[in-house]
């Protein structure tokens, strides 16, 4: 009768040589963390850093349009959830240019949601994202009043260094529920908080 335990021994001992042999995509943002078990192989991505904090321009186009935006309007911090899942909570900020060329915020928006990082190609991650969001309009430049929405953000990002990364919003659909005392509106309302949005991340631990 064959021993088990060596049975299982000879087992991982064969995977993890085989696991090793096997070339692994050079991630930048998370790296494989391989253990054997009785019968199988656990691989967990962990993050090279935990935490991350960026600043983006939400409508890259409107750097093209008269009058200009130039001002990045979101910053967000991401936190490690779990293998590739992550933790994220932003705050927007709605600004345009005035008569005098004097930029001025439209309201404003905080957002707490979830994203992942989905391996594509050598440094570069598909990275999809789910919010709730809180946003207040502005009562002297619109109609004042709140929107509670939650939606899907479509978006890459792009390793140019250890702590350093590039991010490209594709889109985000919001759709939640909208209030206004100033103009006795209330109803569903479909948002988009980002279109075509590029900003830069750095990683760190704490």
């Amino acid at each position: 009768m064959v021993n088990c335990f060596f049975c299982r021994l000879a087992f991982v001992m064969i995977a993890t040589a085989i696991t090793a042999l096997l070339p692994a995509p050079p991630c930048r943002a998370q790296q494989m963390d391989v253990t054997g078990a009785d019968t199988a192989i656990v691989i967990n991505y962990i993050p090279k850093y935990s935490w991350s904090v960026g600043i983006e321009h939400s409508f890259i186009p409107q750097l093209f349009q008269q009058p200009a935006q130039y001002i990045p309007d979101n910053f967000e911090v991401q936190w490690w959830l779990g293998n590739r899942i992550y933790g994220e909570a932003g705050f927007h900020v709605f600004t345009y240019d005035s008569k005098n060329h004097e930029t001025k915020t439209d309201g404003y928006a905080i957002y707490l949601g979830a994203t992942a990082k989905l391996f594509l190609f050598p440094h570069a991650y598909f990275t999809p994202a789910w919010s709730l969001y809180y946003e207040q309009k502005s009562e002297a430049t619109d109609s004042g009043g709140f929107i509670i929405s939650t939606g899907p953000t479509a978006a890459f990002e792009y390793f140019i260094g250890n702590r350093f990364s590039l991010r490209l919003d594709l889109v985000n659909l919001s759709y939640g529920y909208y209030s206004s005392q100033k103009e006795n509106l209330r109803g569903g309302q479909f948002s988009v908080y980002r279109a075509l949005g590029l900003g830069a991340r750095y990683n760190f631990d704490l």
